[in-house]
């Protein structure tokens, strides 16, 4: 954290952060970014001063420090792994998914895509009940009810579901993910797996805790909410909202979180801790793109996966930047394209379902 809120206590930051996402999300008018970064290296040329509890303004200006100081961009060592070169000066850092087109589930080796009219009018008899982008399951008629006969829903780009599982357990899986998980829990653990990216409600129960696997970590809960992202290797990790969770990476090493810690993956495998702002992982569920302090290549692979298109850098430089971006999943691609462009950093083009930045 920088050196304007190195003096405030918890709730001071807090408020600070308050500020700043009110006028990320329209709340109330914009700074003009011409006029913030004048103040912000004005005020940096001379002697910094603590603000006191009580003085909105003096939060207000801490605050626009801090947004100038991530539209100026952060430079952050960032390993190319995931990419390829694209001719002589681009390099493609995500690839659109030819496939992600339908919602769809595997079970017991049959593929149904949920969004074909003919298929949904038989759902009942798989123990589903479908409305919007919300799928609750039931166990399903005729089945084995002492058997875990699995499936898998894999989402498309561009939407997310809510799934209530059969031990009443919530979860919202996010655009391009995969979730494993059986039609009965009847084992002396819940366990589910997970390719992508999940927000979790686990219906408490003491005596069968929930396991929530990865090709990266496991995570164990009795009763909780937290946010699990397994995309990739670099991009995994474990968000924890309330309750407690313990996560392990199969090496026989494990920690505890804490609301408001994550755990992540080092690049030789071992899980750290560390404490987090869980702001941005409560927000893509609610239909908002938000990061913060973020990497210009993750936020334009996290609207490649949400838009399904190919992402190019020709303009390598500006990859690494860290800046405060917000946009509705809602709306067209070319809103947030036109939000990015506003920045006058780079310039972001669609160009035959493929974003560029020059």
């Amino acid at each position: 954290m920088n050196e304007d809120l190195a003096n405030l206590d918890k709730e001071e930051v807090r408020m600070i952060l308050d500020i700043k996402r009110a006028v990320a999300m329209d709340k109330i008018a914009r700074p003009n970014k011409q006029e913030e970064l004048a103040a912000f290296w004005s005020k940096h040329n001379k002697e910094i001063v603590a603000p006191k509890k009580g003085q909105f303004l003096k939060y207000w200006y801490a605050a626009a420090s801090v947004a100038a100081i991530l539209l100026i961009g952060l430079f952050v060592t960032f390993k190319l792994t995931e990419m390829k070169s694209i001719g002589p000066k681009g390099i493609q850092v995500y690839a659109a998914n030819q496939n992600s087109r339908n919602l769809s589930i595997d079970i017991q080796g049959k593929t149904y895509v949920l969004n074909s009219r003919a298929v949904n009018r038989d759902l009942s008899s798989l123990g589903i009940e479908m409305k919007g982008c919300n799928l609750t399951f039931k166990v399903p008629v005729n089945s084995n009810k002492l058997k875990e006969e699995q499936r898998t829903i894999t989402t498309p780009s561009g939407s997310i579901y809510t799934l209530t599982l059969t031990d009443g357990s919530i979860i919202h899986l996010n655009a391009a993910s995969k979730l494993t998980f059986p039609t009965v829990f009847v084992n002396g653990t819940r366990v589910v797996e997970l390719e992508g990216e999940a927000y979790f409600e686990v219906a408490h129960d003491a005596k069968h805790p929930f396991i929530v696997k990865t090709p990266y970590f496991e995570t164990t809960v009795l009763g909780t909410k937290f946010n699990v992202r397994a995309y990739s290797r670099l991009q995994s990790n474990v968000t924890l909202i309330s309750g407690k969770v313990r996560v392990s990476n199969g090496k026989d090493e494990s920690i505890v979180l804490n609301p408001e810690e994550q755990a992540c993956l080092t690049a030789d495998g071992k899980i750290v801790k560390q404490r987090t702002d869980v702001y941005p992982y409560l927000e893509w569920q609610k239909g908002n793109f938000y990061f913060d302090n973020v990497p210009l290549v993750e936020i334009t692979r996290e609207l490649g996966r949400w838009y399904n298109v190919d992402v190019i850098f020709e303009n390598r430089r500006v990859m690494n930047k860290s800046m405060h971006f917000v946009a509705n999943r809602n709306e067209d691609i070319r809103r947030a394209i036109y939000n990015l462009n506003v920045l006058d950093m780079f310039t972001v083009k669609l160009e035959d379902n493929k974003l560029i930045v020059k």
